[in-house]
């Protein structure tokens, strides 16, 4: 697998993520991707990130999640932060969504079909999420299934937690 890091400062969403779009197409050393992992500044608006993205970087092919704190190499950044993901063999990423977080069985399917990947759980802010996961975890809890999880951090007055 290749990566690359890419951060930019830039205050406003959309020159952000074109900084790092520009970045990643000038450097030489990785010339496509297969997925990318995005941090984001709670600064930015929310509700913007993914459209843009879509928008700007025209692919589908990410998560991003909202973080106070990033970090490039061994800096601290405020604004944005993207892993560009390169698999040179086999590796690959899947994303699964899940819409309805009443609905703990297809997740578990999902995730015992998968059971030989390493699973990644990112959320949307929702009063939802810790009874869904505490779910989700009695059901997951006597099988082999790698799973990770964690909060994305956010300012408690906007919704971001």
């Amino acid at each position: 697998m290749i990566a690359r890091i890419y951060n930019s400062k830039q205050t406003i969403l959309k020159f952000a993520l074109e900084d790092i779009f520009k970045q990643f197409y000038n450097d030489f050393f990785i010339d496509d991707y297969d997925f990318i992992i995005f941090g984001i500044n709670s600064d930015y608006p929310y509700k913007d990130i993914n459209t843009s993205i879509k928008k700007i970087l025209k692919t589908d092919k990410f998560v991003a999640f909202n973080a106070i704190d990033l970090f490039c190499n061994a800096n601290t950044v405020e604004g944005i932060v993207a892993l560009f993901i390169k698999f040179e063999k086999s590796g690959k990423i899947d994303t699964y969504y899940q819409e309805n977080f009443e609905d703990i069985e297809s997740c578990y399917s999902y995730l015992s079909k998968h059971k030989d990947n390493v699973n990644f759980i990112l959320s949307t802010p929702s009063n939802k999420i810790p009874n869904f996961l505490e779910q989700l975890n009695k059901k997951v809890k006597n099988e082999d299934i790698f799973l990770f999880g964690g909060l994305s951090s956010g300012y408690l007055d906007r919704d971001e937690l």
